[in-house]
C-alpha cells in the first residue's frame, strides 16, 4: 500500500527523511519554474486550480492531489505542521525540544499503517478547543456571515442531512482544525469532490470572496464531512497531536491557537474570560 504525505509549502523548508513526506507547493503558477528544487511537485501541472490560490489557499494543493495522486493513501501536513505519534508527555516533550524529540516522534508509514490495520479509516489532529467565541463568532470577526448562510441552504437543499451537523458545527466552541487529515485515497477524493462542489455553487451564484475566504471557510467545513461521516458509522478517526515546528513552548502567548490545550483548561479559560466580560459591561 502507497503513503503520500504531502507537505503543502510555500517556500524550500527542512523536509523530514521519512519518504512518505512530498512537499508540494500551493499557489505554484505564481513562482519561476526553478525556483523549488524539483523534487517538489508543483500544484499547476496536471489538471489544477493553481490560479485560485489567493481565495483557496493550501487547498489549491488538494485539489491537485485530488485530481493527480494515485496513491492508496494520502495526506496533508504543512511544511511547519506535522502529526506526531505521541501522548500528552511525548507532546510536551516536542514541544520543548523539536531538535531533540522531533523526529523520533513523528508519525511515520508504520505508525499510519498500524492505524488503519488496527480499524482506523483517518488520522485526524486532536480537536482544538477555543478558549474564547464559537465557530459562528469567530467567523464574523473576519470575514461575512453571508457566505456561512449561503452554505447553509446549499446543504439544506442539496445535503440535508448535513445541515443538522452544519448548524451543531456553528455553534460548537471545539473542531478539528489546521488543513491536516489523513485518508485512503477514496475517502480523500469523496471529501474533495464534496468541497469542490459547495465552492463552485457559490462562485456560480456571483459571491465575491475576499481573500483566502474560501480556505477560511473550508478548513472550518471539513468538520461538517467529518462529523456527518463519523455519526453514519462510516468515519473511525484516530485522533492524533500535531506540533508546529516554528511555536516552540514558550511562543504559547503570542500564539495560542498553534498548540494543543486540554479541553478542560480550555473551558476555564473561556469561563474566566466571560466572567471579565461581564464585570466590564456591568462598569460600562
Amino acid at each position: 500500500m502507497e503513503v503520500k504525505i504531502y507537505t503543502i509549502t510555500h517556500k524550500i523548508f527542512k523536509k523530514p527523511d521519512e519518504d512518505i513526506y512530498v512537499p508540494i507547493v500551493a499557489g505554484a503558477f505564481e513562482y519561476d519554474k526553478n525556483a523549488f528544487p524539483k523534487d517538489y511537485i508543483r500544484d499547476d501541472t496536471g489538471d489544477n486550480i493553481s490560479d485560485k490560490h489567493d481565495l483557496y489557499s493550501e487547498y489549491t494543493a488538494l485539489y491537485w492531489i485530488y485530481k493527480n495522486s494515485n496513491a492508496d493513501l494520502v495526506g496533508i501536513n504543512h511544511y511547519r505542521r506535522y502529526f506526531i505519534n505521541a501522548n500528552w508527555i511525548r507532546y510536551l516533550k516536542c514541544l520543548c525540544n523539536f531538535n531533540r524529540y522531533f523526529d523520533k516522534y513523528l508519525l511515520k508509514e508504520k505508525d499510519i499503517l498500524d492505524f488503519f490495520d488496527q480499524g482506523y479509516n483517518c488520522i485526524l489532529p486532536k480537536k482544538y478547543s477555543r478558549t474564547n467565541n464559537n465557530l459562528y463568532e469567530q467567523y464574523k470577526e473576519l470575514y461575512n456571515v453571508e457566505l456561512l448562510h449561503r452554505v447553509g441552504e446549499l446543504l439544506q437543499n442539496h445535503y440535508p442531512e448535513m445541515h443538522t451537523v452544519y448548524l451543531d458545527l456553528l455553534g460548537s466552541y471545539d473542531f478539528y482544525g489546521k488543513c491536516i487529515i489523513i485518508l485512503k485515497k477514496e475517502d480523500f477524493d469523496e471529501y474533495c469532490a464534496w468541497w469542490t462542489n459547495i465552492i463552485n455553487s457559490i462562485e456560480n451564484s456571483g459571491y465575491e470572496a475576499k481573500e483566502r475566504e474560501y480556505a477560511y471557510l473550508m478548513e472550518r467545513i471539513m468538520n461538517v464531512w467529518v462529523e456527518y461521516k463519523k455519526r453514519r458509522g462510516e468515519l473511525r478517526a484516530k485522533e492524533c497531536f500535531w506540533v508546529n515546528t516554528e511555536y516552540p513552548i514558550w511562543k504559547i502567548t503570542s500564539r495560542i491557537s498553534e498548540f494543543i490545550l486540554p479541553k478542560w483548561l480550555a473551558v476555564f479559560i473561556r469561563k474566566v474570560r466571560n466572567i471579565n466580560k461581564k464585570r466590564e459591561e456591568v462598569r460600562s
